[in-house]
């Protein structure tokens, strides 16, 4: 009895032999595959403003008080030609319709449509604002947006982008 079963027997066990080698390499492979493909250290934890719950912008209003005093007038901080082309801007059909310095309070309570507020931003950091409408639209992540303003700020004195808005507006 045990002659007819013994072929049964081994092929079983070479079976099961062979399915854990496969699983043990299959669960390697995935967890060098894991730390190959996962980098942690991009996507929206490793911007500067999702990671830090302390002010990184600090005051500098002293900026936007001096460049409004004599002599260059963007004191240090970046210029219009630092953020748009205008070229390539008119050339597509956008037209600037603001562009210019405020603190970060201003910016939040009289020009922004959004209710939201970084406290990585100090208040009286002083932040750059371009205006631009697409009177065609322009075509964003999210699809088109028809006779579109969009929004754009910039830190003034880094020239770090930090953030912007779109909407759709009645036609000028």
């Amino acid at each position: 009895m045990w002659h007819k079963r013994r072929p049964f027997v081994i092929t079983i066990c070479i079976a099961a032999l062979i399915a854990c080698c496969v699983c043990i390499s299959a669960c390697g492979s995935l967890e060098n595959v894991g730390e190959m493909v996962i980098d942690e250290s991009c996507g929206p934890e490793s911007y500067p403003l999702n990671n830090h719950p302390d002010v990184i912008y600090e005051d500098n209003a002293e900026l936007l008080i001096s460049a409004h005093g004599e002599g260059d007038t963007h004191n240090g901080m970046i210029s219009l030609e630092d953020v748009v082309n205008v070229a390539e801007l008119e050339a597509v059909g956008g037209k600037i319709m603001r562009s210019e310095y405020v603190t970060y309070a201003e910016y939040v309570n009289e020009i922004s449509a959004n209710d939201g507020k970084t406290p990585q931003i100090h208040d009286n950091r002083v932040v750059f604002v371009v205006e631009i409408y697409y009177p065609s639209g322009l075509d964003v992540r999210a699809g088109h947006i028809e006779n579109c303003m969009a929004l754009a700020l910039y830190d003034a004195e880094t020239g770090e982008y930090l953030g912007g808005e779109y909407r759709t507006v009645s036609e000028e």
